[in-house]
């Protein structure tokens, strides 16, 4: 079975070549990719590994924009260390018209890929359609996701006050998204503990 895989491999990449990045994230292994970790605190967000990795830039950039299954897999690996019991995740949500260009929410399929990891879609939305934050400089990028967020009330209150809730972004830049979110969701949820966390900055 094995040794057809590869040939099926070898066949499809003859027609199809492969991207560079799709095969760093080929090469990566489960059970190494902890060795990738960097963590830190960046102005109060969670950061799991290093974007000037190549092997990271490589994870991220394929589950985002390639839909790589395997990618979502290993940064659900990387993720999961840190995954707290009790804690319900967040991911950054994309607007609908985002997601429908997309057809999915890389967060999400991490998320989805983490054991353990209890985690919400429907708490957290994007109540109106920015420009790409890559695009912008600092501090359009504090106006592009000013009020760009909003909570969904009656989600919310199934979610016990004790539960902390923990926001979840691919990549930290400016941190211009997350605090968008983490405001609104505070304002909603005064009596939550609300955290940041990214997989990578």
């Amino acid at each position: 079975m094995l040794q057809y895989k590869k040939i099926c491999q070898y066949l499809g990449d003859s027609i199809f070549p492969p991207r560079a990045e799709e095969l760093l994230v080929r090469a990566l292994r489960p059970n190494t990719i902890h060795e990738l970790a960097a963590y830190t605190q960046v102005a109060e967000v969670s950061v799991l590994a290093t974007y000037t990795d190549p092997h990271i830039r490589a994870l991220i950039h394929e589950a985002k924009f390639q839909y790589n299954p395997r990618a979502h897999k290993l940064l659900a690996h990387l993720l999961t260390p840190w995954v707290q019991q009790h804690a319900i995740y967040l991911p950054i949500p994309l607007s609908a018209r985002r997601r429908r260009e997309r057809g999915y929410n890389q967060v999400e399929e991490v998320l989805r890929h983490a054991p353990n990891c209890m985690y919400q879609t429907n708490v957290l939305y994007r109540q109106r359609h920015t420009a790409p934050q890559t695009s912008l400089d600092r501090t359009a990028r504090i106006t592009n996701v000013h009020d760009a967020f909003a909570v969904d009330t009656s989600s919310l209150r199934h979610v016990p006050a004790h539960v902390p809730l923990i926001i979840v972004d691919d990549v930290l830049t400016t941190g211009a998204t997350l605090r968008a979110a983490a405001a609104a969701l505070r304002a909603a949820a005064p009596h939550h503990q609300i955290s940041c966390l990214a997989l990578a900055h």
